[in-house]
């Protein structure tokens, strides 16, 4: 049985596709039988912090920036939107806010996972979770606190093994693995920690 899509509603917040940075969160100013109207409504770091997504595609050029001019016309430019080239002729919605876990995020897809880990690299929280996955990014620098010895304990008490136990039918660790397991990622804090160290100048931009 086939559902009438969602209708989209003036003043929602969702995301658009770009050429140059793959999506852009946007307002709903008005709606059409086949398209919507709506207004750009980047954050006021955008130029700072986001880098053209067509630079980094093959045969993307690596120089490519916008002037300054083209960056205020983009802040609030306004575009018709065929719902014809979006999936289910629905647009991407934005979420309230960042958590956690993406599984808990209510609107899931490609914008969403691309725009919050974006967010949390930003406030150098490098990893985010996706239910039993983890998606870990290169901070390019260290963070003070992420690797001590409370943290360390905490992960490999939490997480490490929380896959493994759950397809054990909730039977629980041993304290002995769990001792050598905490043992482990401490030993690879320590490592990680004496490598940028001494190898600080990887690190640095």
């Amino acid at each position: 049985m086939w559902l009438q899509p969602r209708s989209l509603v003036v003043g929602e917040r969702a995301y658009v596709k770009d050429e140059d940075y793959a999506w852009l969160p946007a307002k709903v100013v008005a709606t059409e039988d086949d398209r919507v109207l709506v207004r750009l409504d980047l954050p006021d770091d955008w130029f700072e912090t986001t880098t053209l997504a067509s630079a980094s595609l093959p045969g993307g050029s690596s120089n490519k920036k916008l002037t300054r001019k083209q960056q205020q016309q983009l802040q609030t430019e306004e575009r018709w939107i065929q719902l014809n080239d979006y999936k289910d002729r629905q647009l991407p919605l934005q979420n309230d806010a960042p958590t956690a876990d993406m599984a808990d995020l209510r609107f899931l897809h490609e914008a969403a996972i691309l725009f919050q880990t974006k967010q949390r690299h930003l406030t150098q929280k490098p990893y985010t979770r996706v239910g039993d996955i983890v998606v870990a990014v290169n901070p390019c620098q260290w963070i003070p606190g992420l690797y001590d010895a409370e943290q360390q304990h905490f992960y490999a008490k939490n997480f490490v093994w929380q896959a493994e136990e759950s397809s054990s039918n909730g039977i629980s660790v041993s304290e002995k693995k769990e001792e050598s397991i905490v043992s482990s990622v401490a030993a690879t804090s320590e490592f990680t920690n004496t490598s940028s160290t001494t190898n600080s100048s990887v690190y640095e931009r």
